[in-house]
């Protein structure tokens, strides 16, 4: 069992997470889910297990989280979570990553409908992202950088975090519609 317990607003922001969490034995990643095994679901909150294995040395390990009961399954193409605050395990770089690791995908694929379904979930992601901004102000707040990482990147690069270039992006994505229906 993992020493801390991550608290996770859906699966999917789980495994999201997986994504773009480095491997404690090589640094490196991604990390691979294998199938999430619920150890606790009495109360509002289930504890959920997600084995992994890095993708790089291949070291098996695990992560913790707690995820609402009623997000414990992930549906393609819904929103990574209806809360209205940002995650409080993904910080605004890595979301803004996951977005291009997702549009990266999609370029890769010759399927037409999974490359609308990473397109909508690459917006969601942006959508995740602009939860950390303030009104008025174009750069996030130093407390929506927590990760190493995106700390380096906004201190090298702080134009990637502009929300009017997130906004500008976001507009280009496509919105689920009433006549699409995930699954």
């Amino acid at each position: 069992m993992s020493e801390t317990v991550l608290n996770a607003r859906s699966l999917a922001e789980a495994h999201l997470y997986l994504m773009v969490t480095a491997c404690q034995k090589c640094g490196q990643g991604p990390l691979y889910a294998r199938d999430a095994v619920s150890t606790r679901t009495d109360g509002p909150l289930a504890l959920v297990c997600i084995p992994t294995d890095c993708g790089s040395c291949g070291t098996a390990g695990q992560i913790e989280f707690q995820v609402p009961r009623d997000q414990l399954q992930i549906q393609p193409g819904a929103e990574i979570s209806r809360d209205l605050g940002p995650s409080r395990i993904l910080d605004v770089g890595q979301w803004i990553t996951l977005f291009r690791v997702i549009t990266e995908a999609a370029d890769r694929s010759e399927d037409k409908f999974q490359v609308r379904r990473f397109g909508i979930q690459a917006s969601h992601c942006l959508d995740e992202a602009l939860k950390f901004y303030l009104p008025d102000n174009d750069l996030p707040p130093p407390t929506a950088i927590f990760c190493a990482a995106s700390r380096r990147r906004f201190s090298d690069h702080p134009e990637q975090f502009s929300r009017r270039r997130i906004l500008e992006i976001r507009a280009k994505l496509p919105k689920i519609s009433k006549f699409f229906e995930p699954g």
